[in-house]
């Protein structure tokens, strides 16, 4: 074979989901997994609120990301990263040595978020690798792959029949995400020159713990700045809600059935103020906004919203200090035994539609190779009539899942 690189595709997909009609159970976590939790869910928040800044502060409209979704496509990458690619990672991607604890812990938390999946709902999280015939990769990567995320090989024949594998493998994607993605993989995403793809799916249903009466629902004013309004759906309901305020920020949670998820929604107390709340968005200050959150009656308006998302993360992440993963430079030594392999793309789409009923959320990640003080007695208002930052989390283990920011519902 000629001295060129081996095209080598890594795809993660996330699809979370939450309809109508179901609802999911509490499980606790198991008992051997707790110690491993602490590491991976502070790597994982820390990346969430880190990549989240990167692109939000390079653009003013809607943001939606799934950093969860994004360090599972990632961490099957850093597996075989070594030497300068491997240390860019860690700093960039908030991981962490030795790469077989990071493994352990992560494979810890995907069991833990499967605990969740009873008769009553549906949590699937679900891997594949996609091998080209008689591609040999290290028996190390596939023994850390087998041990920490399961029996995920099949094979497949990208020299000679790449569209052939293409719908293979969409087949497969389609199948995990409930028909709701049907093209992960676009004509020209697979070629002769691919050797391995990888695919993650994670699909999840739901609803509110607490619905919203849709007769309720009116439309209403939202400020997109301080002089400029669109008109919009808002919702309301007075109830029990888990609630904290300051004079810079409200911070509402909203569980859904089962109380193993919730969304937390930080509403500035200026309108014009989500500037200031997102400059001091840290891990301590998130940490501290929820600790305080406490159950008390709110009168809520909150605006149905939807949007999609389609974010190109090559930029993103060098920005971040992870840079010679996307030269031909890169060591990912660790997956074949040689360095052959660079990653060309990192590709994130996510949408999510927010009613009454409860919410609807997709993301999809690839990774592309080549060879405060209350009033006490008062009925807080929580009116969401201005953009705000909102997080869907688990709830058990605080993981962020999904991060976004509405600056225009419509």
């Amino acid at each position: 074979m000629q001295k060129r690189k081996i095209r080598f595709i890594t795809i993660l997909l996330l699809f979370l989901a939450f309809t109508l009609k179901t609802t999911y159970a509490t499980k606790r976590t198991p008992m051997s997994c707790k110690a491993e939790l602490k590491n991976i869910v502070n790597s994982n928040n820390s990346f969430a609120l880190k990549l989240y800044t990167e692109i939000s502060t390079k653009r003013k409209e809607n943001v939606f990301i799934s950093p969860f979704n994004v360090t599972q496509a990632l961490a099957l990458a850093f597996a075989g990263a070594r030497g300068k690619t491997e240390s860019e990672m860690l700093t960039a991607l908030n991981f962490y040595l030795p790469q077989k604890n990071f493994h352990r812990d992560l494979s810890c938390l995907i069991r833990t978020l499967k605990k969740a999946n009873r008769d009553s709902s549906t949590l699937r999280i679900a891997t594949a690798l996609w091998l080209q015939r008689n591609f040999e990769i290290l028996k190390t990567y596939a023994s850390l792959v087998e041990n920490f995320y399961g029996n995920i090989l099949f094979q497949v024949d990208f020299s000679s029949s790449p569209e052939k594998a293409r719908e293979t493998i969409n087949k497969w994607v389609e199948k995990q995400t409930a028909g709701k993605i049907k093209e992960l993989l676009t004509k020209g995403d697979v070629s002769y020159l691919t050797r391995l793809i990888i695919t993650t799916a994670i699909y999840f249903r739901g609803l509110w713990k607490l619905k919203f009466d849709r007769n309720n629902t009116k439309e209403d004013k939202f400020f997109i700045a301080a002089e400029k309004t669109i008109r919009v759906p808002m919702m309301y309901q007075k109830n029990k809600f888990g609630y904290f305020e300051n004079k810079k920020v409200q911070c509402l949670e909203l569980p859904y059935s089962g109380d193993e998820l919730s969304m937390i929604i930080l509403l500035p107390r200026q309108i014009n103020g989500i500037l200031s709340i997102e400059k001091d968005l840290s891990l301590d200050s998130l940490n501290k906004w929820i600790v305080n959150i406490h159950k008390r009656k709110v009168k809520v308006y909150i605006p149905r919203f939807e949007m999609e998302e389609r974010y190109e993360l090559v930029p993103v992440l060098s920005d971040m200090g992870m840079i010679t993963a996307f030269k031909k430079e890169a060591n990912f030594s660790g997956i074949t035994g040689k360095r052959d392999l660079y990653i060309s793309n990192v590709i994130h789409q996510a949408f999510i539609k927010f009613d009454e009923e409860g919410t609807e959320a997709t993301a999809t990640t690839g990774v592309s190779f080549k060879v405060t003080s209350m009033v006490p007695g008062k009925i807080p208002v929580f009116k969401a009539d201005h953009p705000f930052i909102f997080f869907i989390l688990h709830r058990k283990t605080g993981a962020i899942l999904f991060i976004g920011r509405i600056h225009s519902p419509l």
